[in-house]
């Protein structure tokens, strides 16, 4: 049995879009990823328990959609993110993520 990677949590630069709906009209910038959830930092407010959507563009020139649930709030400064219902393609965009910032950082 193939052993489980150690996906932890990188610190990102990441900008993305956010929203309440799929068209995502607000901005931020994840700055905090793991294979479950991210920190989205924005001054827009969100409160917890609600379900957002988030877009990036990623550094392979690809968009990343994510459906999820708001965990946590810090009034104008961001809120975390629990990711719903990853597909296969997705957990795998999000590892790809995560080793690319780890490389950036060494």
């Amino acid at each position: 049995m193939e052993q489980e990677r150690d996906t932890g949590r990188v610190a990102t630069s990441l900008e993305c879009d956010w929203g309440f709906t799929e068209d995502s009209p607000r901005n931020g910038l994840i700055t905090s990823l793991s294979a479950k959830n991210c920190f989205v930092k924005t001054r827009a407010l969100a409160t917890e328990g609600q379900q957002v959507f988030v877009k990036c563009w990623l550094p392979s020139e690809h968009w990343l959609s994510l459906r999820g649930t708001v965990k946590s709030c810090i009034q104008r400064v961001g809120f975390s993110v629990n990711f719903d219902d990853l597909t296969d393609e997705h957990r795998h965009m999000i590892e790809l993520l995560m080793d690319y910032y780890r490389t950036e950082s060494e």
